[in-house]
Formats: structure tokens, C-alpha cells, sequence
């Protein structure tokens, strides 16, 4: 678990979740992101997000010959979990791009550089994305979109 990284006293990272799972950004007790990033190749399947989380993320992975049997999903009334906001999951696609995770505060919590193949699951807080060359992202998150005035834009507050 990671309790930031970002300016003003915080190194910038790049993804740094390799090895058995994720990246898990939090501050204040409160999960804002998982970083996945393109590097992590795990041996069996395994969700990056918790079974709680409103966005299910896994990283499925299948020998050859395995077959995922044809289905459909239950339809299932969602309960909302208490989160404020919409989670969306950024995959990227091609390219580079810097990711800003801010608490609810507003406040910096973590900057991340992510590269081709790696993706974040933003569940809480807020986030901004910069470009560091062309970028192409995937963006995935519940619907239906409202329109514009589903986001509300803020300047950061200053690092303490």
C-alpha cells in the first residue's frame, strides 16, 4: 500500500505495481486508485479491486485450450457503496502520460508516470492526467454519462 508520491516533497514515480498485485494509492484511510501496470504477469487469474469495489478489474489469465463457457450476467440491482463520485478505470493504450490522484481535500496524494499497457482504476478522490507525448486512453466507467456537468473541476490545494 502506497501513501502517495507526488510534488512538493513526494518523489514522481513511475507504475510501480509489479510483483503479486496491484498498486493501492490511499490516504486517510481511504482507497483512491489501483495502479496495474503493464508489467504484472500474474501466474492465475486475480482482480486487482476488491469484491466491495464498484469497478471489478481482474487480470484473467488462461493455458491453452481453456475454454471460458458461454454464459450471460444475472441482471443484480447495485447498492451504492458509499463512494461519492463515478470510478474509471484508464487503460493506456499508446503512449505516456503523468496521473495526479488527489484525496477528497484536494489535496496531491500520488503522481505516477504510466506507459503503454498500464491502467488505473480510479475508485475515490480525484485524478487529472497529463500528456507527456501522444496519447491514446481507454476509458471505462458505469453509465450513462450525464454530461458535463458530471465533473466538477478544482484547483489542487497547496501541499502543506
Amino acid at each position: 500500500m502506497s501513501e502517495g508520491s507526488a510534488p512538493g516533497g513526494m518523489d514522481d514515480d513511475l507504475c510501480i505495481g509489479t510483483g503479486a498485485g496491484p498498486e493501492v494509492i490511499e490516504a486517510n484511510g481511504v482507497t483512491l486508485a489501483y495502479l496495474i501496470c503493464a508489467t504484472l504477469r500474474p501466474s492465475a487469474s486475480h482482480f486487482a479491486t476488491p469484491p466491495e469495489c464498484e469497478q471489478q478489474v481482474g487480470l484473467m489469465v488462461y493455458g491453452p485450450g481453456e475454454v471460458v463457457a458461454p454464459h450471460v450476467h444475472v441482471s443484480d440491482e447495485r447498492q451504492e457503496h458509499g463512494t461519492p463520485g463515478t470510478s474509471e478505470v484508464l487503460v493506456v493504450r499508446d503512449g505516456r502520460c503523468r496521473i495526479d490522484i488527489y484525496d477528497d481535500g484536494r489535496r496531491l496524494i500520488a503522481s505516477r508516470e504510466l506507459a503503454t499497457g498500464d491502467c488505473a482504476v480510479l475508485v475515490a478522490g480525484g485524478h487529472g492526467v497529463q500528456m507527456l507525448e501522444a496519447t491514446s486512453l481507454l476509458l471505462i466507467r458505469p453509465g450513462p454519462f450525464r454530461g458535463p456537468e458530471q465533473k466538477q473541476r478544482f484547483q489542487p490545494e497547496e501541499p502543506a
